[in-house]
């Protein structure tokens, strides 16, 4: 998977993180599209991350989309990840991905 990883997120400077404004935007990167939204989790707080490109397709009863996000390599090569999409029925759920 290396440094990049191609899934719904978005470009992140951890040492910039500002939780204040993390949970200012919250809501508004939450619910921006039909597709899902994803959060890094660091020291037990959830960063939710716009994704640096994306695109979507769909028809009768399907709904395709692909989100591409550039993130820091967690230290302990574990991504640690909030994912939700509310109009699919996904309440949030959280996923550990080791990258070894």
């Amino acid at each position: 998977m290396g440094d990049i990883a191609r899934a719904p997120a978005g470009a992140l400077d951890p040492s910039s993180w500002n939780p204040a404004r993390a949970l200012d935007e919250t809501t508004r990167i939450r619910t921006a599209g039909p597709g899902g939204s994803i959060a890094v989790v660091r020291e037990d707080r959830a960063y939710w991350v716009r994704a640096r490109s994306s695109s979507c397709s769909g028809g009768d009863g399907t709904f395709s989309g692909v989100d591409d996000y550039i993130l820091e390599r967690p230290r302990d090569n574990v991504l640690d990840l909030l994912v939700t999409w509310p109009l699919a029925g996904l309440a949030d759920a959280r996923a550990r991905i080791p990258l070894d």
